[in-house]
């Protein structure tokens, strides 16, 4: 999709956000508005805005986990705070998410932590998922 196409979706997401918050009268509670509008920012490399919907996404529905993998993978490239990463990551594998792209990059994130021991594990479940 074209970058026009992408700054498009924004607005339509923040249209949505938008009129729920001043014609429900309620607060901001489309988390799903949140998560595709964090969704197009993190595709247009707009990763603080991207963080902030994924943040606001899991504040008001603790349970949509892709969230947390999203921001974690935010947190991970490009800001580089592996801790927060590492626990945005832990809550997807916790929901029962098998994926290796998140074992891999939890993995990643442990070694720049110095958690080899846990990386390696983190590595070998990613291959193990691979071959599936």
């Amino acid at each position: 999709m074209s970058h026009e196409k992408w700054e498009e979706a924004i607005n339509d997401f923040s249209a949505i956000i938008d009129l729920h918050a001043k014609y429900l009268n309620v607060d901001v509670s489309e988390d799903e508005a949140f998560f595709n509008r964090g969704m197009a920012l993190l595709k247009l490399q707009k990763f603080e805005e991207a963080l902030s919907d994924f943040s606001q996404t899991i504040e008001l529905n603790p349970n949509r986990f892709f969230s947390y993998y999203y921001r974690g993978a935010t947190l991970l490239e490009p800001f580089q705070r592996y801790e927060e990463a590492v626990q945005d990551f832990a809550k997807c594998i916790e929901s029962g998410i098998k994926e290796a792209e998140l074992f891999e990059k939890r993995g990643k994130a442990l070694i720049h932590l110095k958690r080899f021991e846990e990386a390696e594990k983190d590595f070998e479940m990613a291959r193990s998922l691979k071959h599936q």
